[in-house]
């Protein structure tokens, strides 16, 4: 009979659990349908990667539309914002070309209106797919130089980090190179 209980009672915590994300999930959506009709694309992209409840259809389609709105508006400072957001979503999708794509998308558009906060946050996430160490070293510490003058330290942190880590993976290969040259 206690075993029918507990089961009883983890199938309810389970429906419950489910109804719960339904609802939350349903909420966020409520929330963006409003933000467009208020043509709110920044705070949209925002939501989205906040929030990782949404089911990757659903986010591809809302990412998609704010790209369309934004090419149709010609609001280009949303339009960079959008290729961030799309290019984080491919990412997470693990789908390097199209994020890539993306974030230089990002960059091109950030650096034609000189959206300085913008180029750097894009310039960060690409580094994270360039596979030349020195190249991602220099996109990075590009985007230290902007998060300085933005003052965002919480990015110029990570920024710092990543650079650390790229260093010391230079390091590495040298000295795995020389150990594989000494035996």
């Amino acid at each position: 009979m206690k075993v029918f209980k507990f089961i009883f009672v983890f199938f309810l915590f389970l429906n419950l659990s489910a109804i719960g994300q339904e609802s939350d999930s349903n909420i966020l959506k409520s929330k963006i349908e409003i933000l467009y009709k208020n043509h709110n694309i920044g705070n949209i992209n925002k939501l989205i990667h906040e929030n990782h409840s949404l089911d990757s259809e659903f986010v591809f389609e809302v990412l998609n539309r704010n790209l369309e709105y934004s090419l149709k508006q010609k609001n280009e400072k949303d339009l960079a914002d959008t290729y961030n957001a799309l290019g984080n979503f491919w990412n997470l999708q693990a789908n390097k070309i199209k994020a890539f794509e993306n974030y230089l998308h990002s960059e091109t558009t950030s650096r034609k209106i000189h959206d300085k906060k913008m180029l750097a946050v894009a310039l960060m996430n690409k580094s994270s797919l360039l596979d030349d160490k020195q190249e991602r070293i220099k996109t990075l510490q590009e985007a230290a130089q902007l998060f300085i003058e933005k003052k965002d330290t919480l990015n110029l942190i990570k920024v710092y980090l990543n650079i650390g880590v790229t260093y010391s993976q230079l390091y590495e290969e040298a000295n795995n190179s020389v150990y594989r040259l000494s035996q």
